[in-house]
């Protein structure tokens, strides 16, 4: 049994395509949760890139870091 949803494939065999509407009705990734998935993308890649010029030893931490404190609920 396959975990994608059943339905319509625009995108052709394997395609993600639909995974992502950018509606309201629940079945895939509304504007405001894809504003907020773009943000804290970016302020992983910032941090990561601060870290990176400043010479830090393990950098990519910084992005994790960036990461784990914007997520609305943990634990």
């Amino acid at each position: 049994m396959s975990a994608l949803p059943s339905g319509p494939d625009p995108g052709g065999s394997g395609s993600i395509a639909p995974l992502i509407h950018l509606d309201e009705s629940g079945d895939g990734v509304s504007q405001k949760e894809l504003a907020s998935l773009v943000g804290i993308a970016l302020a992983s890649c910032l941090a990561m890139a601060l870290a990176w010029s400043i010479g830090l030893e393990h950098p990519q931490w910084s992005a994790m870091t960036a990461w784990a404190v914007s997520q609305p609920v943990r634990g």
